[in-house]
């Protein structure tokens, strides 16, 4: 959904009080929430209540229904101490066994001090990731109570032209934050702003830095008079990038309250998270390279977060997945190019639609290395290798250009011999987006993201597991071990323990 609909000519006569420059609408808008000295005046806020998050990165369809995570929530945001404190507690598809917890599970207690992210869990305090603390200061610099703030201090606060939003007339307002364009939408009839929208780009998140230019939209909505006189939206909306995000409902408010204690932070844990702030481009290959394993002759894993493998052809090297970032898709590459030298690299097999997995595709793109994907996963491989990256181009939008597409609408046979392998659309109810890459000289089986095995040694859904045993036999192939995006090679006759322990067990 759009965010606003651009009228054909200004806002007509009457609609809309006459407004001389971008500094008279913010005046007006702070007038609205309560006065200037009163925004100015909240040094700490802390809001608790409920909210949901859209798992749109990890459902099976990319336009849904999406998996949904719930939590209620306590969070502070002391602005004289930049510090902010989330803690919640969640039920739903990002807890460990969602599909049967009927308990509510703590999470870790995020924190963002000093600029710099933390987590806290009853094991004790770690350092957080870049984005994390990213978020946090965004959440902070464009909340309810800090965006007029926030556009009052900028340089470059602009008014843009009036539009429509939801059939009312808004002003629009344009300034900068860290570098980053934002637009408030504020609503001319009340003053009140309705919705903000910043365009940015995600370095260090696995979900959202392979999209590049990310616009996200906050919608403030509910709006309630506080004590005091301030007004407070209670339902907070985001988009990201023209879908659900998440949504806030805030029924507790405390103003200038007392903050709640910090755990120690220690000189190394500030250094860590210091170190943490990297992009997902810089994160090495080299503990992947070293602990590769070969899992048959020409066929190597690369364990990282998300695997990669090796497969060496009768006329050269096919890649088994490209997750994370181009950075992380060069390496393996040049990784390539050592292990086997002379080689030219035919292909890149895209197995699954989650982002985290093809988050590397437009470097192979660039290169003009051919793509392989399933039939369903189309739409979404082309619109992450033509996604708008203007903020910081990568080599895909210097270069422009088109990407060599090889969709797979049915089993499709690469290589000859014994180096065969056999790219195998899945076609069942939670693997409809994923592919299996079976190599029939070897009785060897890629099972992309179909299952895993926990530190216990349990696989990770039974009914995974059956959808995987359903497609061997319908395919009628002979499989000895099997090897997956987050599995480490196993035999083939404990996927079909776990299977008949399920079903007995039930």
């Amino acid at each position: 959904m759009a965010l606003c609909a651009l009228a054909r000519a200004a806002v007509a006569a009457g609609q809309s009080p006459v407004v001389a420059d971008a500094h008279a609408v913010l005046q007006r808008a702070m007038a609205a929430q309560g006065g200037a000295s009163a925004l100015h005046g909240i040094d700490r806020i802390t809001t608790a209540g409920l909210g949901h998050r859209y798992l749109r990165e990890q459902s099976e369809r990319p336009e849904g229904p999406w998996f949904v995570n719930y939590e209620q929530f306590v969070e502070t945001r002391d602005y004289g101490r930049s510090i902010r404190l989330h803690r919640s507690v969640a039920r739903g598809y990002a807890t460990p066994n969602w599909w049967s917890d009927t308990a509510w599970a703590a999470t870790p207690m995020q924190i963002l001090a000093d600029s710099l992210a933390f987590t806290q869990t009853p094991r004790g305090v770690a350092a957080g990731t870049a984005d994390a603390a990213q978020e946090s200061a965004l959440l902070m610099a464009l909340s309810p109570e800090r965006l007029l703030v926030t556009a009052e201090r900028a340089q470059d606060l602009t008014l843009l032209r009036d539009c429509v939003v939801h059939g009312s007339p808004h002003h629009v307002l344009s300034f900068s934050w860290r570098g980053f364009p934002v637009q408030e939408f504020v609503n001319a009839r009340t003053s009140l702003p309705s919705a903000v929208r910043i365009t940015r780009t995600r370095p260090a998140s696995f979900f959202w830095y392979p999209w590049g230019d990310v616009a996200t939209t906050f919608w403030f909505s509910g709006w309630t008079l506080e004590r005091g006189g301030l007004r407070y939206p209670r339902l907070l909306t985001v988009e990201s990038d023209g879908g659900p995000d998440y949504v806030w409902h805030v029924d507790r408010l405390e103003i200038n309250g007392d903050l709640p204690p910090l755990p120690p932070l220690t000189d190394s844990l500030r250094n860590a998270a210091r170190a943490a702030r990297r992009s997902l481009d810089e994160l090495p290959i080299a503990q992947a390279a070293r602990t590769a394993q070969s899992l048959a002759p020409g066929v190597v894993q690369l364990a990282n977060n998300w695997n990669v493998a090796e497969v060496e052809l009768d006329d050269g090297v096919l890649i088994l997945e490209a997750p994370m970032s181009n950075g992380y898709s060069s390496q393996v590459m040049a990784d390539v190019s050592t292990r086997f030298p002379g080689k030219k690299i035919k292909g890149v097999v895209t197995t699954s639609d989650s982002w985290p997995h093809i988050g590397g595709l437009r470097e192979y793109a660039a290169r003009g290395v051919p793509i392989y994907v399933l039939d369903l996963n189309e739409p979404i491989v082309r619109r992450l290798l033509t996604h708008r990256h203007s903020l910081h181009p990568d080599s895909l939008a210097r270069a422009a250009r088109t990407p060599l597409l090889h969709v797979v609408r049915a089993p499709l046979t690469l290589g000859s011999g014994d180096r065969a392998v056999r790219l195998i659309p899945y076609r069942t109810a939670t693997a409809e987006r994923q592919m299996m890459v079976y190599f029939p000289a070897r009785h060897l089986l890629y099972t992309s993201d179909l299952f895993s095995r926990r530190a216990s040694g349990e696989f990770f859904l039974p009914e995974y597991l059956a959808e995987a045993m359903g497609a061997v036999r319908r395919e009628g192939l002979g499989v000895d071990i099997v090897f997956g995006m987050h599995l480490a090679p196993t035999p083939w006759a404990d996927v079909i323990e776990a299977i008949d322990r399920a079903i007995s067990s039930r």
